[in-house]
């Protein structure tokens, strides 16, 4: 079992909501862990044996590796990788299922040997920016985007909406998608 970083961590500190309480961590508790997932999946014997963690001692290592999944900011994978082309190709369904307005939510992660969240706007950028043969810019797979929700019937009215797809589809290219490709979404 490895660990996987599935977000990056803005600002000096991570909020959590939990069902007891609201616990925010701030970036030393955590930065030396998500700076060492950056490089790619770590087993948690490996990352308790940080020395930021080995100084906060084994029990509040943990709690720190617990918080940080429950966030969502890591996610555990199995050891051994399954086939990235099966999931590639369950992943293009998935895809094509919700830009035709079906409610999907989770991605197949070939590298974690499970799921991995997906917003329904990220599951319509994927579907277009797959249509487009993965060659479209940001503002190409916008207005793709856009013309997809014209099709289902949820047309961008504003200005401002417009402007925030295209931050998105930026964001999709430049964020999203490396890292669906490092846990095995995508070749």
């Amino acid at each position: 079992m490895r660990l996987h970083l599935m977000t990056p961590v803005a600002g000096d500190a991570l909020s959590i909501t939990t069902s007891f309480s609201e616990i925010t961590l701030q970036r030393p508790a955590y930065e030396e862990i998500v700076a060492d997932l950056a490089a790619g999946p770590r087993a948690i014997a490996n990352l308790v044996a940080l020395p930021s963690m080995r100084k906060q001692g084994r029990t509040n290592a943990m709690q720190i590796l617990a918080l940080l999944l429950h966030a969502r900011t890591l996610a555990v994978g199995s050891a051994q990788a399954a086939p990235l082309q099966a999931a590639e190709r369950l992943n293009r369904v998935i895809a094509r299922a919700v830009s035709d307005g079906l409610p999907y939510d989770h991605l197949s992660a070939a590298k974690l040997g499970s799921a991995v969240a997906a917003s329904e706007l990220d599951l319509l950028l994927l579907d277009q920016w797959l249509g487009g043969g993965g060659d479209r810019d940001a503002a190409a797979l916008a207005t793709a985007t856009e013309a997809r929700l014209v099709q289902l019937g949820r047309p961008l009215n504003e200005p401002a909406a417009r402007a925030q797809l295209t931050d998105r589809a930026a964001a999709f290219l430049r964020q999203t998608l490396p890292r669906w490709r490092s846990l095995g979404v995508l070749s």
